[in-house]
């Protein structure tokens, strides 16, 4: 089982300041809301959880989609 805090606890040691946590915040935000936008617009398959992957140094989103 995972603990609550892990997050928080990267979150914590991985941004040492809070203007580099809020940007890293609001990249994941708007990577979100464009890939779903796309998503609903295109008819595309669904985005889950195991397709994204996280640039820890970035905050950059990867969707990896299956083609079928």
């Amino acid at each position: 089982m995972v603990p609550r805090t892990l997050l928080k606890h990267w979150a914590l040691k991985t941004f040492p300041a809070a203007t580099d946590f809020w940007h890293s915040r609001k990249m994941l935000t708007l990577q979100l809301a464009l890939a779903f936008l796309c998503e609903h617009a295109l008819n595309l398959t669904r985005l889950n959880a195991d397709m994204m992957y996280l640039h820890q140094d970035s905050g950059l989103i990867l969707f990896q989609v299956r083609c079928e």
